[in-house]
């Protein structure tokens, strides 16, 4: 016997719970399986940019969220030599527990059930797909199942998904408590810790969240995270300074993987199985961002299997595929070419200074980070060129 919905959705990351919230809102029932409870401790920067912003403004929760976060209109950007090269935009920090706590409230307010407990296998029948949990007594049956793990990809794999399970990046981060004044977030790539970037992200009643992600390229094996924080927190002025006017000690440095892979050969549908956020690799490779994109393939695999749960043809999940191979995973290209010249001083430091004299440029990268831009044609040799007309 199988407990029968609609749609399961396994992970409430920033993915599963777009997707929860638009499908529950369609009228369809929803189970979303999550091995935690909330609200739970989430390894994160805990910045939104203004895509996630734009994908949760017209929730009804966004004025709690908003209320429990703090909103920032700029980001400052330092090369290895400390060129600051400044940004306008919509961003949005709050702790990632609250912010997957109140999507959540969301979801289930729509008419989402939230099961806790840890999925353990998928399989496909021949009208549905079944969902077994550990150490529970029954299973469940779904008519189309989305999976949004995050970068534990382990249940994707077993089902028969082929992805790239080495990481982009390694991040670690921490909070610490600081009489200092901020209202903008800091990224830099400081010298010390090439090929790879530090963040200060100011939030709410004097809290920040400090951190270092590297990028692994060839080198998966050989990056000491915590060595290369301490050489941010002692090299960066403003780390530095947070530190030492620190009003308690920081939390424990906690540390994550990072998958930025997601390309054009990603197979993100199988049957009645679906991918969804940074199991498939969205994060954003030369920043580590994730949630605004997540969000996205949240939003349109919610579309995707909307569109088959009221038509009955399959080939109508394939919508979501091609909206991932046509539409988000060209762009990924342009990522990565951006993560190559941040990987590199001189590069760095070129891009930041030009960021910071020519208009043109400072408008571009504003608009790639807002999401608004195709890098590949920002940082193509016509866009280039383009700045400088």
């Amino acid at each position: 016997m199988h407990t029968l919905c609609d749609v399961a959705i396994v992970g409430a990351g920033p993915a599963g719970l777009l997707a929860a919230i638009n499908l529950s809102q369609a009228g369809h029932k929803v189970f979303l399986f999550e091995k935690d409870g909330f609200p739970r401790e989430k390894i994160c920067g805990d910045g939104l940019t203004a895509d996630a912003i734009k994908c949760i403004k017209d929730l009804k929760i966004f004025n709690e969220i908003n209320k429990k976060g703090k909103s920032i209109k700029s980001v400052s950007v330092f090369s290895p030599s400390r060129t600051e090269a400044k940004f306008s935009g919509n961003f949005l920090t709050i702790k990632r527990m609250w912010l997957d706590y109140f999507l959540l409230e969301e979801a289930k307010e729509n008419g989402t059930f939230f099961i806790k407990g840890d999925v353990e296998s998928i399989k496909h029948l021949s009208d549905g797909v079944e969902i077994k949990l550990s150490s529970y007594p029954v299973s469940f049956k779904a008519k189309v199942c989305i999976l949004a793990t995050g970068a534990k990809t382990e249940l994707a794999r077993k089902f028969g998904f082929f992805l790239d399970i080495k990481p982009s990046a390694l991040a670690i981060r921490t909070y610490v408590k600081s009489s200092i004044f901020l209202n903008r977030l800091v990224i830099s790539y400081d010298e010390s810790i090439l090929p790879g970037y530090g963040w200060i992200f100011p939030l709410p009643d004097g809290l920040f969240n400090v951190g270092c992600g590297v990028f692994c390229g060839n080198n998966r094996e050989k990056v000491n995270l915590r060595e290369k924080f301490e050489l941010f927190v002692k090299n960066f002025p403003l780390a530095a300074a947070l530190f030492e006017s620190k009003l308690h000690e920081p939390e424990k440095l906690r540390g994550g993987r990072i998958l930025s892979n997601l390309s054009q050969y990603t197979t993100c549908v199988i049957g009645r199985v679906l991918l969804a956020g940074e199991t498939m690799g969205t994060t954003l490779p030369f920043m580590g961002e994730g949630v605004g994109k997540a969000m996205e393939s949240g939003i349109a695999v919610a579309e995707a299997t909307n569109l088959f749960l009221k038509s009955r043809k399959i080939w109508d999940l394939q919508s979501y595929q091609k909206f991932i191979t046509q539409e988000l995973s060209p762009k990924y290209t342009g990522y990565r070419i951006i993560e190559k010249i941040v990987s590199h001083r001189r590069s760095t430091n070129l891009l930041a200074l030009y960021a910071k004299r020519n208009k043109k440029m400072n408008g571009a990268i504003t608009e790639i980070l807002a999401g608004e831009a195709d890098p590949r044609k920002v940082f193509s040799t016509w866009g280039i060129i383009k700045t400088l007309i």
